[in-house]
């Protein structure tokens, strides 16, 4: 009967030992599967936005139907798409320090105190936020899309109103100068880490039970700057898909998976793409995170 358990036992690690390898290729397949198919569609996705851009005017400046006199004098508002790690807190860098945000705060005007709660919302009810009301938890609150797009729509009014009441004011002023050239105010991509109100408004954004559901949405947006009378555009955010994964599983553990990360993502990009290929006339621009 020894004998007999000990063949039996060595029979099961031969086996468990062929059972490893074959678990362990399954599993590269299936993470290299899925991770082609995202890089496949995130250079798919860029490459097709590049062509809905106009081509060159003749100062080789790519001019938006916003740009100029077709502007009337409206302030221009810009939201920033891209999936977790593609560069929006780079982007956040760059406005902590810039002169539209010295500016905006000499107006009195600060988005990621006013309008970011208004969009997304993670600390107190999520069916404060236009967006992520779409996947509050609180059972006991129906969201009401048409006040809470009101209510963008009513600070995006106020902003601009700041905005305007500044630019005609005559004489000099003693505050930071209107920014040079064609500026936007920045709906995202504007709060510190510090408040975690809104976060950066990715694809997806934070981490939450619903996380491949809660993501802006660009008609929701545009409603609220239509109702408003401002004008609003998107750029979207491109980086290495390896980069990107790399960024939310090794640097941040956005996603413990590599494999469920690309996935996710690969979702994302689809969601991204319907959204923007519906306002082809309002993307200002695809920003490479690798390019100078």
């Amino acid at each position: 009967n020894n004998n007999m358990t000990s063949m039996s036992n060595r029979k099961s690690i031969r086996k468990g030992s062929q059972i490893m390898p074959m678990t362990r290729a399954l599993y590269y397949l299936v993470f290299t599967t899925l991770l082609v198919a995202f890089v496949v569609r995130h250079y798919h996705v860029a490459a097709v936005l590049k062509l809905t851009l106009k081509p060159p005017s003749a100062s080789g400046e790519t001019k938006s139907k916003y740009s100029g006199d077709a502007d009337d004098g409206r302030t221009r508002f810009l939201f920033i798409m891209g999936t977790e790690g593609s560069g929006h807190h780079f982007i956040l860098s760059l406005y902590e320090h810039s002169p539209v945000k010295k500016y905006l705060a000499s107006v009195g005007v600060r988005p990621e105190e006013t309008l970011g709660p208004l969009l997304y919302r993670t600390h107190g009810d999520e069916s404060d936020g236009l967006f992520s009301s779409a996947v509050s938890q609180n059972k006991r609150i129906f969201p009401n899309g048409t006040s809470l797009s009101a209510a963008v729509a009513d600070e995006l009014r106020l902003i601009d109103a700041a905005v305007r009441r500044d630019a005609s004011r005559a004489g000099p002023s003693s505050g930071p100068s209107v920014p040079d050239g064609r500026w936007f105010v920045p709906i995202n991509c504007v709060e510190p880490d510090a408040v975690g109100v809104s976060g950066t408004m990715s694809y997806p954004n934070f981490n939450r039970p619903s996380r491949p559901s809660q993501y802006p949405d660009l008609h929701a947006l545009y409603s609220a700057c239509d109702a408003a009378g401002v004008a609003c555009e998107h750029v979207f955010l491109h980086r290495d898909p390896y980069a990107v994964v790399r960024s939310t599983t090794m640097k941040r553990v956005f996603e413990i998976r590599k494999h469920s990360s690309a996935k996710v993502y690969d979702a994302m990009l689809s969601v991204m793409a319907v959204q923007m290929m519906k306002f082809p006339g309002r993307l200002a621009g695809c920003w490479d995170f690798g390019s100078p």
